[in-house]
């Protein structure tokens, strides 16, 4: 598996300073890994638009001429729901607004290379989740479905509906509680008698989830404020500040 890192700074020299912490990191943890540089978040955005790469890590200073660098993620994230977007800036003042492009992280100059390697090692580590599936039989065939790819879990009557990313269905006979256990993974909230939710693909929240499939999941009306709050902080705990 191959990483793909961008570096986005019009300063040369904190573009140089990334690079080279970057580099050490992965000396020590061994995974392939790329890195480009971009002096202007109006290059980075066009590889986007063009279709011409994307990456799973974007360092991204928010002071630089042009687009600020908010302005810029705000326009990738619209290209891309997974990249993890890492700011940085001299000051904090945008550190709230960061939440509305689902920021991974916010650091100040000059970086902090601990909070730096905390990030790259959450990074790294939900990589790994990642590739942790979930394997069923149906009708003699085995299935091996990636934690990653399931978007919500469904119980009906003795059966349990798995559904997927790509708008996929897996039906299996087993009960939800049986499969919970086998789920052992914190992005799974089990928010209703006969439902599972994968909060990495929720979208919004009510009185019950919208996920980014666009389906809705329901939440128990008894427990409405705790696995809301459950959700809030599983989604804060996943920024690094």
């Amino acid at each position: 598996y191959m990483i793909n890192i961008a570096i986005c700074d019009d300063s040369a020299k904190d573009r140089e300073n990334i690079r080279r912490y970057v580099s050490g990191y992965f000396e020590s943890n061994p995974h392939n890994y790329q890195a480009s540089e971009f002096e202007k978040g109006e290059d980075l955005l066009a590889e986007y638009m063009d279709e011409l790469r994307v990456f799973d890590i974007i360092f991204m200073d928010i002071f630089m001429s042009g687009e600020n660098g908010m302005q810029i993620s705000k326009k990738i994230r619209q290209y891309s729901e997974n990249v993890k977007i890492i700011f940085m800036s001299t000051s904090p003042e945008f550190a709230l607004e960061s939440y509305d492009v689902f920021a991974f992280g916010y650091l100040l100059k000059p970086l902090d290379h601990e909070k730096l390697r905390t990030l790259l090692d959450k990074y790294i580590k939900e990589v790994e989740a990642n590739e942790k599936s979930l394997t069923i039989n149906i009708k003699g065939r085995i299935h091996n479905i990636r934690y990653a790819d399931i978007v919500y879990l469904e119980s009906k009557n003795t059966a349990v509906i798995i559904h997927t990313l790509d708008k996929e269905r897996y039906k299996i006979y087993d009960k939800l509680d049986n499969i919970e256990l086998r789920l052992e993974n914190r992005r799974f909230l089990r928010c209703h008698q006969s439902y599972i939710v994968n909060m990495d693909h929720v979208s919004s929240v009510d009185t019950e989830f919208r996920t980014k499939t666009d389906d809705r999941v329901l939440i128990r009306k008894r427990s409405l404020r705790e696995i809301r709050e459950k959700y809030y902080k599983y989604i804060l705990d996943k920024m690094e500040w």
